[in-house]
């Protein structure tokens, strides 16, 4: 609303005169003026006229502006429902509302342009086709600007979808080798553990019965150790047996010694005796030669020599006597050095057999004395050997106990091999499925 009319419209107002009051109405590039004149029908009728006619035009004209400003509005509307192919249609060739409509239809071709374009790109790109560019020709400012950005953006996800390809392809080979591996290890441990679970049984039963024949051993055992310590004790009282013969024996052979030595000296005396005897004899010899010259003397001295004669004859029997005396203990001096070097030679065969006989219970004595040893060994060892084998049993019960519990980890391991052969399968179709996808995606 303006307070006075516009230079080209005053030719149409009547004198100040005429008036009391004058206005203008604008509308656009229009002006209308308004005078509100006297009281009086010709002030009246003056009035309205000039006002009736620029305001029928300014009417008309609002109609058309109306008219086009709802198809702007109609056109707006359904390219925000997403209709951008509908257009104005009759734009005036000039003034402000055909520039304004010919603007609505170029932004609606430019925006249509735009959206079919990053549209293909899109869908292009959804299939895989990263190549569908959007074209940039004839794309003013921003549109020009996020048209570039859309293709960078593709270029983007073309390398990156190249790049999960080629990782798609190396994780599928590497989780295919590491389930691959998973599942061999699975059946590998199915397998142990099947081996250790009959293994486990193997080894229970084979305990049970280690630990019967270990407890029939231990009762021999102890009856051989009560054996041993009984043959210990007769060892022992052999030993104290053997070494009091020996003690008996070495006397022996001391008196054996003695005994020789006493008759050794006999021997010697005899030796001596038979010495006497034979100078006896000697003498008897003489003697007797002594006698027969006597008596040969006697005969030539006649009855002068009768008396020296008998002497001579008694000295001569005597001698005769003598010397048969004499041959006697010759011989019995003879039989008794026989005798004498016989005890010799027996008592030192009886001392060399008693001295063969000590060194031999001398060596009894000491291999008894070694069996003795031995022997407690022995003893010893078996009672070791029965304190080993209660040992032994006990520790094949605990072996038996291990092998029951061996064998319920073997089935827990089995169980868990199972599962782990079906996670590992599970795995696998998990992989196949999402690389599918992935993929596909």
């Amino acid at each position: 609303m303006s307070s006075s009319p516009s230079p080209s419209d005053r030719r149409f107002l009547p004198p100040m005169a005429l008036i009391g009051v004058a206005g203008a109405i604008t509308l656009g590039e229009a002006a209308w003026g308004l005078v509100a004149t006297p009281p009086g029908p010709l002030g009246t009728v003056v009035a309205a006229a000039l006002v009736l006619a620029p305001l029928g035009a300014a009417a008309w004209r609002l109609r058309r502006e109306e008219a086009g400003m709802a198809e702007i509005a109609r056109v707006a509307t359904a390219a925000s429902r997403g209709d951008l192919e509908a257009r104005i249609i009759g734009v005036p060739p000039a003034g402000p509302l055909g520039r304004l409509q010919r603007g609505v239809n170029h932004l609606l071709d430019i925006t249509d342009a735009f959206v079919r374009e990053a549209g293909g790109s899109m869908k292009a790109a959804s299939q895989g086709a990263h190549h569908r560019k959007v074209l940039l020709r004839g794309l003013p400012g921003a549109f020009a600007a996020a048209a570039a950005d859309i293709n960078a953006g593709g270029a983007a996800m073309e390398a990156k979808a190249r790049a999960f390809a080629d990782f798609a392809t190396q994780f599928e080979s590497e989780v295919g080798e590491v389930v691959s591996e998973v599942a061999s290890a699975a059946a590998s441990m199915r397998n142990n553990a099947e081996s250790l679970s009959s293994g486990a049984a193997r080894s229970a039963e084979e305990a049970a019965t280690a630990a019967s024949a270990i407890g029939s051993t231990a009762a021999e055992t102890n009856a051989v150790a009560a054996a041993a310590e009984e043959l210990s004790a007769s060892v022992s009282e052999i030993s104290r047996q053997v070494t009091r013969a020996s003690t008996i024996a070495r006397k022996a052979v001391e008196e054996a010694r003695r005994t020789d030595a006493s008759v050794t000296g006999l021997s010697a005396a005899a030796a001596r005796v038979n010495e006497v005897v034979r100078m006896i004899a000697d003498i008897a010899g003489q003697t007797n030669l002594l006698a027969l010259n006597a008596t040969i003397e006697a005969a030539r001295a006649g009855e002068a020599g009768k008396g020296f004669s008998v002497v001579a004859s008694e000295v001569k029997a005597l001698a005769a006597q003598t010397a048969r005396a004499t041959d006697d203990i010759g011989r019995q001096i003879a039989e008794m050095q026989a005798a004498t070097q016989g005890s010799v030679d027996a008592l030192r065969s009886i001392s060399a057999a008693v001295h063969q006989t000590d060194e031999v219970a001398s060596a009894i004595a000491a291999a008894v004395e070694e069996q003795g040893a031995a022997t407690q060994e022995i003893a010893r060892s078996v009672q070791g050997v029965a304190a080993g084998g209660a040992t032994a049993a006990t520790s094949v019960e605990g072996v038996g106990e291990a092998a029951a519990t061996t064998g319920r980890a073997a089935r827990d391991v089995l169980a868990a091999s199972q599962g782990l052969a079906e996670q590992a399968e599970r795995l696998r179709s998990g992989v196949g499925t999402f690389l599918q996808k992935a993929r596909a995606a």
